[in-house]
This record gives C-alpha cells, sequence and structure tokens, in this order.
C-alpha cells in the first residue's frame, strides 16, 4: 500500500490520550505529511497505530529526521518536523 505524500498540512496541537517500510519516511521533506487511515477501528487504536508509525520510523534509523503523528478524522497523519 502506497500513502500520499501532502504538503502545507498544518499540524494540530497534541492531545493526551529487516524489510523494506510501508510507509514513505526516505522521500519525505520537512513539512511533508501522509495520512493512514483506520478503516472503522475503535478510537482506541488511534494511540496504536500512531505508536507503529513512529515505531516504525525509529527502526529505520533515518538520521537527522525527526517525525510527528496526530489523531485526524477517521485515520492518523505523520509529519517530518526535522
Amino acid at each position: 500500500m502506497m500513502f500520499k505524500i501532502e504538503t502545507g498540512v498544518a499540524i494540530p496541537p497534541m492531545t493526551r490520550g529487516g524489510r523494506e517500510t510501508m510507509y514513505p519516511f526516505k522521500e519525505m521533506a520537512i513539512g511533508d505529511s501522509f495520512y493512514v487511515p483506520l478503516r472503522g477501528s475503535p478510537i482506541k487504536t488511534i494511540f496504536r497505530l500512531q505508536n507503529s508509525i513512529l515505531g516504525s520510523a525509529r527502526r529505520r534509523r533515518y538520521p537527522g529526521k525527526q517525525f510527528s503523528t496526530r489523531a485526524e478524522g477517521e485515520g492518523v497523519r505523520c509529519w517530518r518536523i526535522k
């Protein structure tokens, strides 16, 4: 599955609550983002999906790159912030 990289999507305020990655971290520039839909999963799954995306970014160890996620609608959006 491929995710569309988008530019110009603002990051909303934070709320509490070995193989190739499926996410496009390598191709992202600062300010780019991609959206991952939940496909009807319960709200608790948003937290797990956010952790999965960020964990994938950390496991891939992209030097000098940092990412942030936020729940958005019925899914999660991930931004490259550094």
